[in-house]
C-alpha cells in the first residue's frame, strides 16, 4: 500500500497493532492516510477465522499546549506533603499571632476604660483620699516602735 504523508516532522510516530476483519483494517488505514497520520505499514498477518493483523506506524498529533506540559516534571508526593505542612504551619503561626494581637488589643481597651473610670472617680474624691492616706501614714510612723520582721531579726532580739 502506497502512503502519502503530509509532514513527517510533526508529531510523535508510534507503532500500532491493528487487528480486525480485512475491510475494517483497510478502512482504518485509509482514514489514517486521509488524516495525514499514516507513516508506514508493516507486514500483514492472517489470523484464524479470516481476521488480519497489521503493524502500522502512525503519527500521534498532540495539541500545541500539551507539548510543553509533557516536558514538565511534577514534584513527587512528599514534596507536596512538605509544601502543605509548611502552609499549615505558617497558617497556625499567623493564627496564634492574630490571637495574641487581639488579646493585647482587648486588654489595652479594658485598661484604658478602667483608667478613664478611675480617673473620674479619683478626680472627684481626691481630697478625701488624700486625707485617708495622710492618716494612715501618721498611724504607721507613730509610736517609734520597731517592728519584728521575722525570727532572729534585729528588732525584737528573740
Amino acid at each position: 500500500m502506497a502512503t502519502a504523508v503530509k509532514d513527517r516532522s510533526a508529531g510523535l510516530v508510534r507503532t500500532h497493532v491493528i487487528t480486525g476483519w480485512p475491510d475494517q483494517v483497510h478502512a482504518a488505514l485509509e482514514r489514517a492516510q486521509a488524516d495525514g497520520r499514516l507513516v508506514g505499514v508493516g507486514d500483514v498477518t492472517e489470523l484464524p477465522d479470516r481476521q488480519v493483523q497489521v503493524n502500522a506506524q502512525l503519527r500521534d498529533e498532540q495539541p500545541q499546549r500539551a507539548r510543553w506540559i509533557s516536558r514538565l516534571r511534577w514534584p513527587a508526593t512528599w514534596v507536596w506533603a512538605w509544601i502543605g505542612a509548611g502552609v499549615l504551619g505558617v497558617g497556625a503561626v499567623a493564627g496564634v499571632a492574630w490571637a495574641v494581637v487581639t488579646a493585647v488589643s482587648a486588654l489595652i481597651t479594658a485598661v484604658s476604660a478602667a483608667v478613664d473610670a478611675a480617673t473620674g472617680w479619683v478626680g472627684t474624691y481626691w481630697p478625701a483620699l488624700a486625707g485617708i492616706a495622710l492618716v494612715l501614714l501618721l498611724l504607721g510612723t507613730a509610736g517609734g516602735v520597731k517592728r519584728c520582721t521575722g525570727m532572729h531579726c534585729g528588732g525584737c532580739r528573740r
